[in-house]
């Protein structure tokens, strides 16, 4: 038996449809947009960061993060803001944001981005909910049985 944390990373890995690849912004020119998302990122605290998701015909995906207005430099810490601004949200990113409601979107849910597949999402979560608790304790009897089973042919070897 695979173990339950196993499990839910490889549900985890097909959530982004693997047709559809994370690209830096400076490689968005030239490319014939689908969809244009606004969305806001989380920077740990109660505000927003601003940014577009943008993804072109070719199945690539920018994510760019817009500039911060006065109010909320005031409220937040600037090193974080910094931070987000300058890191590149990659698929690995992404998904975790996505996952952790770290991600608002304006006007929309989750079910209209076309690089997600629903289906495994509603998968990866019911799992986490509902299966990993079970599949846990199977995983730990069976590895408790094994260890059972080791240690009573090394005491019959030593008899």
């Amino acid at each position: 038996m695979e173990a339950p944390y196993k499990i839910q990373s490889e549900i985890k890995k097909r959530i982004i449809k693997p047709e559809y690849k994370f690209e830096y912004m400076n490689k968005l020119a030239g490319e014939t947009l689908t969809h244009v998302f606004h969305v806001n990122l989380s920077v740990n605290s109660f505000n927003k960061l601003p940014a577009i998701v943008f993804v072109s015909e070719s199945k690539k995906v920018f994510i760019h993060c817009l500039r911060i207005d006065t109010d909320m430099q005031e409220d937040e810490d600037l090193a974080d803001i910094d931070a987000i601004k300058r890191y590149q949200i990659n698929l690995f990113r992404f998904v975790n944001m996505l996952l952790d409601d770290e991600i608002q979107f304006e006007i929309l849910d989750k079910g209209k981005l076309p690089f997600i597949n629903q289906q495994v999402l509603k998968e990866y979560f019911d799992y986490k909910i509902n299966k990993r608790k079970q599949e846990e304790e199977k995983y730990r009897k069976e590895q408790e049985y094994k260890t059972y089973l080791k240690l009573k042919e090394k005491f019959e070897e030593d008899e």
